[in-house]
């Protein structure tokens, strides 16, 4: 009886020993698989934030940007400052348009968090 269980616990003869070590049963191994699952299952979990500006938001802040401009309306620095702020709303509405379509994009995917699990995982398995 002895002999049948030592038997069982060794793999068949025909097996080589290096692929016996990659398999799931190989606690090391298994815990990397089961934490990259849990990984991209928390990813799919958590959907990415949505941008929290909004165009209209923008063009409110760009209006009082403009009404609060610290030097006379006949003054030419006048001029120079809401330049500057139409500038910078025009930069800011670029962005948000393309952190929208990256939301949109990404809405059922949060790359980000996936690469965070992996990266918590990696310091744990070290």
């Amino acid at each position: 009886e002895m002999s049948r269980s030592t038997q069982q616990s060794h793999p068949p003869a025909d097996v080589p020993e290096s692929l016996c070590r990659l398999s799931l049963k190989n606690p090391l191994i298994f815990s990397s698989v089961a934490w990259a699952l849990a990984s991209a299952g928390y990813a799919m979990w958590q959907v990415p934030e949505a941008p929290l500006t909004s165009p209209e938001l923008l063009q409110e802040q760009l209006q009082i940007r403009i009404r609060n401009i610290p030097v006379p309306t006949s003054s030419p620095r006048y001029q120079q400052f809401k330049e500057y702020y139409m500038r910078e709303h025009d930069i800011q509405l670029q962005e948000y348009k393309v952190l929208a379509k990256q939301h949109s994009d990404a809405a059922s995917f949060n790359w980000r968090a996936m690469l965070q699990g992996f990266g918590v995982g990696r310091m744990l398995l070290a």
